[in-house]
């Protein structure tokens, strides 16, 4: 291997190492932001967290936090405003259109911010009607069975008295000459077939056996121990998920605001960033009564966990900024399209759009005292 092989191995080696980092920091910042988000939006159980764990100084924190945002303007003037920043982004969208006569950009755009918008309620519709499928599907197969248990049951009672007593025998006897005439028939092949199948089932028969009797050997106190470790590391490393998933979600939206007039795809992605804003809003506050358009059922389990362990000042505020960054990085772009961002950057928007919309909903449901 000569000079110049070392110096390749070496340079990849170190951009390997560089890109781990940037994603270990970035992943890192995405907790941190997640935490934050978590205190602020969700005041409630982060109170009770600092309980259950004995930390005084997170109910201190979350507390201060709160009398933050209770600082903000009330509810109904911030959707009042964000109504208003919702027509100067879609008015921008517009002027860029028509600036680069590209009527495609205000297409894309007013689609898929009317897409993103109303992700939700189409979710809950499309499991409202998917529920109910899976109800009268079952209904049907309950019927089906309850059918072929009717004409089952003689079959079985009449199987089960010709294996009993001295009919057993017979039963025993007519098994032996249907294993010879099958032999007969097909040779070596069914002598073949039914090797390989008693085989197996004795096989996974001793497998079990096996496995029982090793597992059995073990303490007992072993297990729980195991149990008890392997459930703090997965709780751990499931709230770490979800925050940082939350983060990420707040972080790609902020994202997506700057690349919203970089070309098609920066266009999309803006408005994927306010689309998911609104939904969220919608679902978490019941802004602009959006609980009237969703199912009855879906309205009011939102109504009685979602709304009430939210912060919706905060909500609205983030709404607004996400808004508003939008509508100006549109409004930039009027003199000269900027490149627009990567397939792979606006795929990622829309993964983590959906995953982190569904974990902030389920978060905020699981937080009603």
């Amino acid at each position: 291997m000569g000079d110049d092989d070392f110096r390749t191995v070496a340079i990849t080696r170190e951009s390997t190492v560089r890109g781990f980092g940037t994603r270990l920091f970035g992943l890192i910042f995405a907790l941190l932001v997640g935490c934050v988000l978590f205190t602020i939006g969700l005041p409630k159980k982060t109170i009770y967290l600092a309980t259950e764990w004995d930390q005084p100084w997170l109910g201190e924190a979350a507390g201060q936090l709160t009398a933050l945002t209770n600082q903000l303007p009330s509810f109904s003037l911030l959707l009042d405003w964000i109504g208003f920043a919702l027509v100067g982004y879609v008015g921008a969208l517009l002027l860029l259109a028509l600036r680069h006569r590209q009527p495609g950009l205000f297409g894309w755009g007013a689609a898929t911010l009317t897409l993103a918008a109303t992700s939700l309620h189409i979710f809950a519709w499309l499991g409202f009607i998917a529920y109910h499928a899976v109800r009268l599907f079952l209904a049907i197969f309950r019927t089906i069975t309850e059918f072929f248990r009717w004409i089952l049951t003689p079959v079985v009672d009449f199987v089960v008295f010709t294996t009993s007593g001295d009919l057993g025998w017979l039963t025993l006897s007519a098994l032996v000459i249907l294993f010879t005439w099958l032999t007969v028939r097909f040779g070596t092949a069914f002598l073949r077939f039914a090797a390989v199948a008693a085989g197996s089932i004795a096989l996974f028969v001793g497998i079990v056996i096996g496995s029982a009797y090793l597992l059995g050997m073990v303490p007992p106190t072993f297990w729980e121990i195991a149990l008890t470790i392997v459930t703090v590391v997965a709780l751990w490393l499931f709230w770490l998920f979800l925050l940082a998933t939350v983060g990420q979600l707040f972080l790609d939206q902020l994202r997506g605001t700057v690349q919203a007039g970089s070309g098609q795809r920066g266009i999309i992605m803006g408005a994927i960033s306010v689309g998911s804003a609104l939904a969220l809003l919608m679902l978490l506050g019941n802004a602009y009564n959006a609980y009237d358009f969703y199912p009855c059922s879906v309205a009011e389990w939102a109504g009685s966990t979602v709304q009430g362990a939210n912060a919706p000042q905060f909500d609205a505020a983030v709404a607004l900024v996400v808004i508003g960054f939008s509508g100006l990085a549109v409004l930039t772009s009027l003199v000269r399209l900027r490149p627009p961002p990567t397939v792979k950057a606006l795929g990622r928007s829309l993964i983590y759009t959906i995953i982190g919309g569904v974990i902030t909903t389920l978060m905020s449901a699981s937080s009603r005292d």
